[in-house]
This record gives C-alpha cells, structure tokens and sequence, in this order.
C-alpha cells in the first residue's frame, strides 16, 4: 500500500480539500498575487463546484480560461510535489498558463484553416461531434474517437477510446458514433449535431 497524507502537498500545513488547494494554500495565494486576481477575497466557499460558479458567473470568458490553466497547472504542481519531483514556481505561473493558452487558440486557428472545404461549422448556439474510428483488418481490436466544437469552430472537448474485440470497419465506425453520444451527454452537451469523419 502507498501511504497517502491528508496534509497539502505544497504547504504541508492544513488539511488538503479543493479549496484549500486552491483557494487557501500559501502557494496559490502567491499565484492569485502574480495574477492580480482579487475576487476571493471576503468570499467563502463550500466546495470546488461553488468556487468554479462563482468565478464562470463573475469573470469573462478571457479570465475564466485563464484561471482554469492556472488550475490546471497548481494541481501538476500538486502531484509533483506528491511524488518528490519539484513543483513550479508559484510566481511564474500566470505567465505560463498566458503562454499556454496563447499557444492552444493559435493552434485553433490553424486548425480551422487547414480542412477549410472538409468541415463545416453548425448553426449558430449549437455544437458539432465529429467522430472517426480506427481498424486494421486481420487485427481484433480497433480505436475511435470525436471532437466537439461550437458554431465558432473552437474545440470544446474530444475523446479517444481502445476498442477490444472489434473486427471490423463497420463495428468501429458504430462504436465511435456510440462513445461519441455517451461522451457528449457526460460533458453537458445536449443541443448539437453528429458527422463522421472531418476530425
């Protein structure tokens, strides 16, 4: 059995709940700092889902991506530390969650540039899952895989799943339409259209 500590990785000095990690923690206030955000501040929650509401609900789109990077890398920050590799520098994390982030929307436009005549966007208010599926013949196992996008083109959300037991094109091709319906009802997304192909 790994021993595991219910004391915060990174501070070493309170009981490690999500919004201790990322709220409270000494090394996150440091990052909220960097950041210049202060809508914490005389707030209190009782979990991460109201922490989450509360800033999707008071911040724009911009801040509120930022933020979930910034998440995002305080929780690998975490887990190194948890297994005694070394952690970033609080401070240096907002500009690399900036980085990051301007790296992942210029990815985005590149993408949408490349299958100009291959995909088209859906209407607007409403989402695309674009599905593909994986099978090489004499083989029994196979892959599929999707990517939602909204009616702007930007990725949402994608998934990719080993499928055991598939023999053929026709049984893949079904099962990524399958995985690709149950993937968007567990992310949320109810209103959106479904096509084959033009990942």
């Amino acid at each position: 059995k790994v021993p595991v500590s219910p004391w915060c990785c990174l501070c070493g000095e309170k009981v490690e709940t999500r919004i201790h990690l990322f709220v409270e923690c000494f090394y996150v206030q440091g990052i909220w700092g960097s950041a210049r955000i202060s809508c914490f501040k005389g707030n209190s929650f009782h979990n991460f889902r109201q922490l989450f509401e509360f800033v999707c609900c008071s911040q724009v789109v911009d801040l509120v991506e930022w933020w979930c990077v910034m998440l995002w890398m305080v929780w690998g920050s975490r887990n190194a530390e948890a297994h005694g590799q070394m952690s970033r520098i609080a401070a240096s994390i907002p500009d690399a969650a900036k980085s990051f982030l301007l790296e992942f929307k210029s990815a985005q436009v590149c993408l949408r540039s490349v299958g100009v005549g291959a995909w088209s966007l859906p209407s607007e208010g409403t989402f695309k899952l674009n599905v593909d599926a994986s099978w090489i013949p004499g083989e029994d196992f196979g892959g599929v895989g999707g990517v939602i996008r909204d009616w702007k083109g930007d990725v949402i959300a994608g998934f990719a799943k080993y499928l055991d037991q598939c023999y053929s094109a026709e049984y893949a091709k079904l099962m990524g339409f399958f995985h690709g319906l149950i993937f968007a009802k567990e992310i949320g997304i109810f209103d959106f259209v479904v096509e084959g192909d033009c990942l």
